[in-house]
């Protein structure tokens, strides 16, 4: 009797996940991230620009132990930051101003991290945004920054 309590149990469960999925997936079977571009200007150069923006995502199992997520929010990671191609400001959001980014975004070290062809584009901005919020005194967005770089 157990069993067959079980049996039903689980069978309903699998029915219920294919019917959810098949509702809320794309044609190819997979649960989709939604992206929308959002027109932004740079609080340093005045520059507007669009970004691409995350308006969802999911996670289907843990993180790895380097922090990063599971898919699919792994494949947004080029999503928490965004670069101005005029000027190079790096920043979660470069419509806001940080008190101390404009002597840092001009400095030598700053451009020469962002143009350092050793690194891959992607990490070179968080490595600049790192620079940002460390001489900004926030040492908890410059170690992120620093981590999501790696």
């Amino acid at each position: 009797m157990i069993l067959f309590i079980f049996w039903n149990f689980f069978k309903n469960c699998s029915i219920f996940w294919k019917k959810f999925l098949s509702l809320n997936s794309s044609p190819e079977g997979e649960i989709m991230t939604t992206h929308y571009e959002k027109k932004v200007r740079c609080s340093e150069c005045g520059a507007e620009n669009e970004y691409t923006c995350i308006g969802s995502t999911n996670v289907f199992g843990s993180p790895d132990l380097d922090t990063r997520p599971p898919e699919m929010q792994r494949s947004t990671t080029f999503a928490p930051i965004q670069r101005c191609p005029e000027c190079g400001y790096c920043a979660s959001e470069v419509s806001t101003t940080h008190p101390e980014a404009r002597a840092v975004v001009g400095g030598k070290e700053y451009r020469d991290q962002l143009n350092d062809p050793t690194y891959p584009e992607l990490a070179n901005s968080f490595l600049c945004k790192a620079m940002v919020d460390r001489e900004s005194k926030d040492f908890s967005a410059a170690t992120w920054a620093f981590i999501h770089a790696a």
